[in-house]
């Protein structure tokens, strides 16, 4: 948590090794068990209330190995909540950042 209206996510790209690790990370990180159903919607779902916030993926590279299409599925939910979030007028949108 960087301030109190602006969080930071940051994802370990080095222990995901399929679409089910990095769900799980998600979860874990949003402390959205047991209700979080694993899967690209109920990502886009819950991503969606996360406005001031910005996602870091770290190793992304090494996951986007690893993931391959899910990688890019997951890249696309971001970059449709960053759309909605900038197109709807909100201050700090949801970002995203791939190291």
């Amino acid at each position: 948590m960087v301030d109190d209206d602006f969080s930071v996510i940051e994802i370990l790209g080095e222990k995901i090794q399929n679409i089910e690790d990095f769900h799980k990370q998600i979860e874990e990180i949003l402390n959205i068990s047991p209700y979080y159903g694993r899967n690209i919607n109920a990502l886009e779902d819950v991503l969606c209330s996360f406005w001031q916030t910005t996602l870091v993926w770290h190793n992304s590279d090494l996951s986007k190995n690893r993931l391959g299409q899910d990688f890019h599925d997951v890249i696309t939910v971001f970059d449709r909540i960053r759309k909605s979030h900038t197109d709807n007028g909100l201050s700090g949108a949801f970002t995203y950042i791939l190291k």
